[in-house]
Formats: structure tokens, sequence, C-alpha cells
């Protein structure tokens, strides 16, 4: 070694390690500026899922709170992959090909139908969208929205399952008298029901005790009639007034969030709506079969065949029709306002029902074509009056919710007793529950289809204005 070669190394070392500081202060940077967009995409992707869990709690389908989501995610230019089940919802966001994916799953409960909460988080997205929400104001905004007490208080909403249980007897052609015991068995049902569920009952085992409200009602009918013969107990028929009593408990606004899942392709969803509808309507059933079991155990002959069919004047089936959608819409927190207009959302489909019936024999066939009209309505007003157009089309459709159907189909599969197969009732009710759901479908998309042209109108007009003003 040279006398020089020290000083060479020394050099050498030298620069070497001023390279290597200088190298590891861009990588500090550099690590510290991904930190900071991951802190960011993390921030996004949680106020992303809270927004869709809480839609997916307050009554939004599968679809729809993906689609919330990522309308939140795309706002703030994240792109992210976003999948909702029945039960969970995913998003996923990878930063670059070669860095690691950002991954969350969130669990979503039970939750009760709270169509006045989900109209305030299409708000809130709107907002988000329109750039005049951060992610921070957005998750102040949000706690807002969820931690707000419900539009109702319980004696409304009880009050609201006993105007519809009467309004469904009126519907069915019961009597005045069937029309009042009905309404006080469905109240006394979501009495019962309310507070097991609070306690924490599964809901199959709250449907079997909710169930058995009515038909133990219907059975001291029964025996007032052989004990105490009356005009008023004749004139009364125990079927309508069970029927009626567990209107608040059929499910099939279930089926119908069912076949809309399967429409929009979330077919594992779809197959858990089905499978929970028929297991919570095999509750009513059970609820009621024990029932009638106690009775004749007591000397009580019980003995009830689900009815059929619409009996009353078209008139009073009109008026019925709207206040079961008003009731139901009080039972799902929507507004005074909106309930409002959910009671003459139900008396147009009823009206647009019975002007298809004149055409065909189809009950799945008039009550997809009535759906079609509330599904136009809906999209085409839902906007300018601040009411969640899935809020709209629900509601509006309840009076012909195959809900009665798909009692009678299961109460004759386990039975054997009904005029009726119970294979055909029960493809009556899939028929119309997709019939709906394809009915609304698409009135909403002919309803988008209008309003884009609206749009496009809009904007030549405009140009036209300028171009000639500019010419002028």
């Amino acid at each position: 070694m040279t006398p020089s070669t020290p000083s060479r190394w020394a050099g050498t070392t030298g620069r070497m390690r001023q390279a290597y500081l200088k190298t590891r202060r861009k990588d500090d940077a550099a690590a510290q500026e991904d930190d900071a967009e991951e802190m960011v995409a993390r921030a996004i992707i949680d106020l992303a899922m809270r927004i869709g869990e809480t839609a997916m709690l307050s009554g939004a389908t599968a679809a729809q709170s993906a689609r919330l989501v990522g309308r939140v995610t795309r706002a703030f230019h994240l792109p992210a992959h976003v999948d909702a089940t029945y039960t969970r919802i995913v998003v996923s966001y990878q930063p670059s090909f070669a860095g690691d994916p950002i991954t969350a799953m969130r669990v979503v409960p039970a939750g009760m139908i709270d169509y006045h909460r989900l109209g305030e988080l299409e708000s809130l997205v709107e907002s988000v969208q329109a750039g005049h929400l951060e992610v921070g104001e957005a998750r102040v905004r949000l706690s807002e929205v969820r931690g707000r007490a419900s539009q109702y208080r319980t004696w409304v909403m009880v009050l609201a399952s006993g105007v519809m249980g009467g309004a469904f007897a009126a519907i069915l052609g019961g009597s005045v008298g069937d029309q009042m015991v009905a309404a006080l068995a469905a109240a006394l049902v979501d009495l019962v029901r309310r507070p097991l569920m609070k306690f924490g009952t599964t809901p199959f085992f709250a449907q079997v005790v909710g169930a058995a409200v009515p038909t133990a009602i219907a059975l001291g009918l029964m025996s007032a009639r052989s004990h105490w013969p009356n005009p008023v107990w004749e004139s009364m028929t125990p079927g309508i007034i069970v029927a009626a009593g567990m209107a608040s408990m059929l499910a099939g606004i279930g089926l119908m969030a069912a076949a809309s899942e399967a429409i929009e392709g979330y077919y594992l969803t779809a197959n858990a709506r089905t499978f929970e509808v028929f297991t919570m309507t095999g509750a009513i059933v059970l609820g009621l079969l024990v029932t009638l079991w106690l009775g004749l155990r007591v000397g009580v002959q019980g003995y009830l065949t689900p009815v059929a069919g619409f009996t009353t004047a078209l008139t009073h089936q009109l008026f019925a029709a709207g206040v079961i959608a008003l009731a139901f819409g009080v039972g799902c927190h929507m507004g005074p306002r909106a309930s409002v207009v959910a009671f003459w959302l139900g008396v147009l489909l009823w009206g647009g029902y019975s002007a298809a019936r004149t055409l065909t024999d189809s009950h799945p066939a008039a009550s997809g074509v009535a759906a079609v009209l509330i599904g136009l309505i809906s999209q085409l007003t839902g906007r300018k009056l601040a009411i969640p157009v899935v809020a709209m089309v629900t509601i509006g459709v309840s009076p012909l919710m195959p809900s009665l159907l798909l009692y009678r189909g299961v109460f004759t599969a386990v039975t054997g007793l009904g005029p009726d197969p119970a294979g055909t009732l029960l493809l009556r009710c899939a028929m119309t529950a997709l019939a709906l759901a394809v009915g609304t479908s698409f009135g909403t998309a002919v309803a988008l289809a209008l309003q884009r042209l609206g749009r496009l109108r809009r904007m030549r007009l405009r140009h036209r204005a300028v171009a000639t003003g500019t010419s002028a």
C-alpha cells in the first residue's frame, strides 16, 4: 500500500458515507410521504365503510350500500374495490403494483329500517361528492347522523303497526269488527316483540311468540262463538284476523329485496335473504301451530284457513292501500311529509294494479305493471322531495308485498290445509316478488334515461343560447 492509499481510502469512504446518508434522507422522506398517503387512504376507507354500514343498517340493500361506498371513495379519487354482502362490507385499495394493498372488512349486524337516516346519509354523500366536506368533517357529520334519536317514539310505532293490521283486514274484505280486532292484534304483536328483541332474543323465537298473539285472539273468538253466541262474533273471520294481525311480521319485503339483489348480480346476498325469509315465515307458522295445539289441549277446536283474494270495493281498496303504505312508512321512520307521500304512492300503486287486472288475470303481471309506475315516479320525484328512492320504492309497493302469499304457501306446505297446492302458492309468491323487483328496476331505469335526455337537452339549449349571444 502506497502512502497515498490511506488518504484515497478515507476519501472514498467519506464520499460513500455522504452518499449513503443522502440516500437515507431521501428514503426517509419517501417513507414519510408513503405513510402520510397510507394514513389518508385508511381514513377515506374507514369513512366510506362506516357510511356503507350505516346505510345497510338503515334498510339499504347490499348493492345500494356498495354504490354509496364507491361514491365516497371516488369523490376522494381513491380507486378502491368494494364488495358487499348481506352481513359484511370489504374495501380494498392497492397504492401501486409493488405496494401492499390496504384491505378492511366491517361486519354489519342486523338493524331496524330507518329511511329518514338513510336520506341523511345520501345527503352526506352528495355533499362529499360536491367537495363541500373533507374527511374529518364528513366523519363528524356521520357521527351526528348515527347518534340522532329515532324519528318517532315507541307508542307511535306501535300505533302504526295497529293501523297497518286494520288496513290489511280491510283490503282482505274484513268487517269493521275484523279490522278493529286485527288492529289490536297487530299492535299487541309489536308490543310483545320489542322487549324480546331488546333483551337479546333471536328473531326466530321473537317471530314464534309474535305469531302466537293473533292466533290466541282468534282462538278466543272461536271459543266465544261456541259458548256465547252473538252476532258480533259470528260476523268476524278468524283467518283474516290472524293474517292481518301478523302483517308487521310477514317477510314480503325481504323476498322482494332478495329478488332485487339477484337482479343487481349479488347472488350470495339474494340466497341469504331468501333463506332468511323462509326461516322467519316458518317461525310464524310454528307459533301459529303451537298455539292451535295448545288451544286444542284446553278444549278449543281451532281451524284456520288462510284467506285469499281481495273482496272489498275498489274505493275501499285504494284507501286501505294508501293507509298500509303510510303506516309502513311510519314504521320505517319516514318523516311526516314523506309519510304523506307514501300514502299517495300506495293509492297510485293500487290504482295501477287494478287497471292492469282489467287487462290480465295474472296477479304477478299486474303487480309488475304497477311497480313500473312506482319506480318511475320515485326516481323522477325522489331528489326533489328529498326522499331516498329506495324508500319511496319499498314503501310504495308495500300493499302488494307477497307476504300473505308466502304465509299461505308455507302454512299449506306444513299442514296440508287450504284450497290451493303449496307449490302453486309459493311459485306465485316468488313470481310476485320478482315482478315487483323487475318492475321497480325497469321504472327507475326509464326515469334515469328520461333525466339524462333532459340534461342533454338543457345543455344543448344552453350552448345554443351562448352561441347566439356570442354571434350577436
